[in-house]
């Protein structure tokens, strides 16, 4: 589904996905090959770790997340909707125990 046509969908689901941090960087979703990903949010949440982080990573670039306190104690941060084609993934990494990640998204289908 390189370049899909949206108007031929068969189906489209709803779905998220949530990971904590953990140190590691973890690939959280993969877009398979006969398959279009529309993400609806990506929301990365730091709840009580004040030296914690978390990074979000788009085919190995990071596009958020900043410095080492971020997002801040209690704070949050949000990115907006964009599309995964095959094989392009989404990786988080983050430092504390109250860092977590949660990608609401769409799978669409058009077999």
């Amino acid at each position: 589904m390189a370049n899909p046509n949206l108007l031929n969908a068969t189906s489209i689901y709803g779905k998220n996905v949530t990971v904590s941090a953990d140190g590691s960087l973890n690939t959280v979703l993969t877009c398979a090959t006969d398959k279009l990903i529309k993400i609806i949010s990506i929301t990365v949440h730091n709840d009580n770790e004040s030296n914690g982080w978390g990074h979000v990573y788009l085919n190995d670039k990071q596009i958020a997340g900043g410095g080492s306190n971020n997002p801040p104690v209690g704070g949050l941060y949000t990115l907006g909707s964009f599309y995964l084609t095959e094989a392009q993934t989404i990786k988080f990494q983050g430092i504390g125990s109250g860092i977590d990640c949660v990608i609401s998204y769409e799978e669409i289908d058009d077999a």
